[in-house]
């Protein structure tokens, strides 16, 4: 019997994390931004400019790191101060 209860823990944890692996990426793939993806002009590894001409930095790590993968090119993998422009440019 106190086998039988140990299993039932051990098959009741192992189920557990499964699920809460399962949300974590299902939460992956609930990303929304905060901003309208389609002003953006340029965007950087420290924010982007909007189709306005302003700057914008990101709101956190991750929402850089979901841009960049759903819109790779549109993204610059630097700065946007490395160049004498600022990363503006007048062609888009």
């Amino acid at each position: 019997m106190r086998n039988l209860k140990m299993a039932s823990v051990i098959i009741g944890l192992a189920a557990s994390l499964s699920l809460a692996h399962a949300a974590s990426a299902v939460a992956a793939d609930d990303f929304s931004f905060s901003f309208d993806t389609g002003n953006v002009a340029f965007a950087y590894t420290d924010g982007y400019w909007d189709n306005d001409h302003h700057w914008h930095r990101w709101h956190n790590r991750h929402e850089a790191i979901e841009y960049k993968k759903r819109f790779a090119d549109h993204y610059n993998g630097w700065k946007h101060d490395r160049d004498a422009d600022k990363g503006w440019h007048d062609h888009h």
